[in-house]
């Protein structure tokens, strides 16, 4: 993959308290994250990783108890279909049973002829709080 980000742009997005996906070309199959959504994804930092079809992931997506395909997704959404994506709370459940909820948010990123060059997308974690919630709720 060849370098989307110089090393200080890596730098001032890995200080910032939110995770960052960040998907180039409008395919979006080659898809970095800064090192908060690494640490969320249990990935390495700026590590290439998507979310793929008819691939052995270990982890599942779920928006409303329904898992998400990859085109469900809100950075696919942007990256694919030029949509801009608000809210969208999203479960990551893992074979080994860690479960994580995060909101996110994606707007596709367009070349000076309005061409598609990709997406990005942020998140902000919150299984704390749903956690919380169904303490509550018991």
């Amino acid at each position: 993959m060849k370098p989307i980000l110089g090393i200080l742009q890596k730098k001032i997005l890995d200080t910032i308290p939110a995770g960052i996906s960040i998907a180039s070309g409008a395919s979006g199959t080659e898809v970095i994250h800064n090192a908060r959504a690494a640490e969320f994804l249990r990935i390495q930092p700026w590590e290439d990783f998507a979310f793929k079809s008819g691939e052995n992931q270990s982890v599942k997506l779920y928006h409303n108890g329904k898992e998400l395909t990859p085109a469900g997704l809100p950075l696919n959404r942007s990256a694919w279909k030029g949509e801009t994506v608000k809210g969208i709370e999203i479960d990551f459940i893992w074979d080994d049973g860690v479960r994580k909820t995060a909101v996110w948010n994606a707007n596709p990123l367009f070349d000076e002829n309005g061409l598609i060059i990709g997406a990005v997308a942020i998140f902000e974690e919150i299984t704390a709080l749903k956690q919380a919630e169904e303490a509550l709720q018991v």
